[in-house]
C-alpha cells in the first residue's frame, strides 16, 4: 500500500510502507498440550510443532533435557520415576513468551517398605498390634496379606491394606507374614514380617499316666511351648529323681520334646513325676503318674450276647503284673420300663482262670451271669486287681437279656420233618425247651410242610 505525499516541485512522491512479517503471520502452535504415559525404561517423545517460526524456540523443566527429536520435539529416552513433571515449550517472542506445556506421567512398578525394615514384630501374647507393609509405585499398587502355616508349605490369604491389624494374639499367630504389591506396570513385589508373640510356657504331656511294671523301661514325654525359650526340669512327689536309671533328652522341632526315660523299672520308680518349665514370662507345668496296678478292663462282648436270664460277659486287660481277681459290679439300668429308678449295684468277684496271658501283657477271660431278668438292660463295670492293687473302674458297659416272646430255635420232630420257628407277637403254639436246667417259653409257628 502506497501513500502520495507533494512534491516542492508539485510532483508526488510515493511513501511505501514496510510491513513486519512475523506481526502479520505470527507463531503458533499446531501441537496440543496434554499427558503422557511411559512405562519405566521406555522412550517417549513430547510434541512441539510451531508454525510460522521465527524466534528461537526452547524447551523449560528443571533439569536438562534428554534430547530433541524432529525439530523441537522432546524426546526421553529411558524414562525414570524422577522424570515425571510438567515440561514447557516456550517460543520468545519480542514482547513476549509463547509457552505451551506437556506432562509427562512415568509409571513403574512396586517398592515395598515394611516397618521396621528389619520386618521382625515381638509381641507379648493378649496384646494387639499392627503389621505394617507400605508399597510406592504407578498407578498406585494393591497390597494384600498372606500368612505360612504347615511350615511353610501352605499359605491362608488375608485381607488387603498396607495395615494389618491382629487384635488379642496368641501363640497360633506368630510365624511368617507375607505382604505383596501389585499393580498394571511392573511384577509382583513381595515382602516378609515375622511375627513373634512371647508367652509364658504351656505344658502338654503325651499321656497323664503310664501302666509298667518292673523290669521294664518306659519313657515319660511333655511338650513344653514357649517364647522366650524355658528352663525344663523334672521333679517326683515322693523323692528326688534317682539319676542311675533315669536319663533326660530334648527333641526340639517346632516345639519342645522333652523325655524322661525310666530303665529297668523298680518298686520304688512308681510315682507321680512333674514336668516343670519356666520362662521370664511364668511358669507351668504337666504331671504323669507312673503305675504298676492294671490298665483299664475293655469289655469285648456283645450287648447282647446271651439268652433271656443269662448273659456271657467277656473282656480283656492290659498289665504287666498277673492278674490276681476281677470284681464285677451290675444293675438294671433307670431306663427299664418297670423301673422307675436304677436298681442296686451286685457285686461278684472272679478269680482269674491262670490263663497265660497273652503277648505276656495282656489277659483276657470271660463268664457267664445267671438269674437275669429277661428283658431287661443292665449297667456294668469291672476292676482288675494285680500285686500293685485294684486298677481303675472300667467304662459303664450297657447290655441286655432277650425276652422270653424274642428266643427261638429250630427243633426237629419225632417223624424227623423241620419245625421252622419265627417270632410271633402272640403264640400259637407254645413248646417248652430246657435250658441250663430252667424252662425257656418260645412263640412259635409251626409248618409241617416240606
Amino acid at each position: 500500500m502506497a501513500t502520495a505525499v507533494p512534491a516542492t516541485d508539485g510532483s508526488f512522491d510515493y511513501d511505501y510502507q514496510t510491513y513486519d512479517q512475523a506481526n502479520l503471520f505470527p507463531p503458533r502452535f499446531s501441537s496440543v498440550s496434554g499427558t503422557h504415559v511411559v512405562k519405566e525404561g521406555n522412550t517417549t517423545i513430547l510434541p512441539c510443532v510451531v508454525q510460522d517460526l521465527g524466534p528461537r524456540t526452547r524447551w523449560c523443566e528443571n533439569r536438562a533435557v534428554s534430547a530433541f527429536s524432529d525439530g523441537y520435539n522432546l524426546q526421553i529416552s529411558q524414562a525414570r520415576p524422577a522424570d515425571a513433571d510438567v515440561y514447557t515449550c516456550s517460543v520468545a517472542l519480542s514482547d513476549r513468551d509463547l509457552e505451551q506445556t506437556q506432562t509427562l506421567d512415568v509409571q513403574y512398578g512396586p517398592f515395598i517398605r515394611t516397618v521396621p525394615e528389619s520386618g521382625l514384630v515381638i509381641v507379648e501374647q493378649g496384646q494387639n498390634t499392627t503389621l505394617e507393609c507400605h508399597a510406592s509405585g504407578n498407578p498406585k499398587p494393591r497390597v494384600k496379606w498372606r500368612k505360612k502355616v504347615q511350615d511353610g508349605s501352605k499359605v491362608v490369604d488375608l485381607k488387603g491394606g498396607e495395615l494389618l491389624r491382629l487384635d488379642t494374639v496368641t501363640r497360633s499367630d506368630a510365624g511368617v507374614f507375607e505382604c505383596l504389591a501389585d499393580n498394571t506396570a511392573g511384577d509382583l513385589k513381595t515382602a516378609h514380617v515375622r511375627l513373634q508373640v512371647l508367652y509364658k510356657p504351656e505344658v502338654e504331656v503325651e499321656k497323664s499316666t503310664l501302666y509298667t511294671g518292673e523290669g521294664f523301661t518306659i519313657q515319660l514325654v511333655c511338650f513344653v511351648h514357649a517364647d522366650p525359650a524355658p528352663q525344663v526340669t523334672w521333679t517326683r512327689s515322693s523323692s528326688p529323681i534317682n539319676q542311675d536309671h533315669i536319663s533326660e533328652a530334648n527333641d526340639v522341632v517346632m516345639t519342645s520334646r522333652f523325655v524322661l526315660t525310666v530303665s529297668k523299672v523298680t518298686l520304688d520308680d512308681f510315682d507321680t513325676y512333674t514336668c516343670n518349665a519356666t520362662n521370664q514370662l511364668g511358669s507351668s507345668h504337666g504331671k504323669i503318674a507312673v503305675l504298676g496296678v492294671a490298665d483299664k478292663v475293655e469289655v469285648v462282648s456283645t450287648p447282647m450276647d446271651g439268652d433271656s436270664e443269662s448273659y456271657d460277659l467277656a473282656w480283656k486287660v492290659k498289665s504287666y503284673s498277673p492278674i490276681i481277681e476281677y470284681k464285677i459290679a451290675y444293675r438294671k439300668t433307670k431306663l427299664n420300663s418297670t423301673s422307675r429308678s436304677p436298681g442296686r449295684w451286685k457285686e461278684v468277684r472272679v478269680p482269674t482262670t491262670g490263663r497265660e496271658p497273652v503277648d505276656d501283657i495282656h489277659f483276657q477271660q470271660q463268664v457267664t451271669l445267671k438269674k437275669l431278668t429277661p428283658a431287661t438292660a443292665y449297667d456294668l463295670h469291672i476292676q482288675a486287681k494285680n500285686k500293685h492293687g485294684w486298677n481303675r473302674v472300667s467304662d459303664t458297659f450297657h447290655f441286655s437279656t432277650i425276652g422270653r416272646a424274642l428266643e427261638s430255635r429250630s427243633l426237629p420232630s419225632s417223624n424227623s420233618q423241620r419245625i421252622r420257628a419265627s417270632i410271633s407277637a402272640v403264640p400259637i403254639i407254645g413248646w417248652y425247651h430246657h435250658h441250663h436246667h430252667g424252662i425257656v417259653v418260645m412263640s412259635v409257628t409251626c409248618d409241617m410242610s416240606e
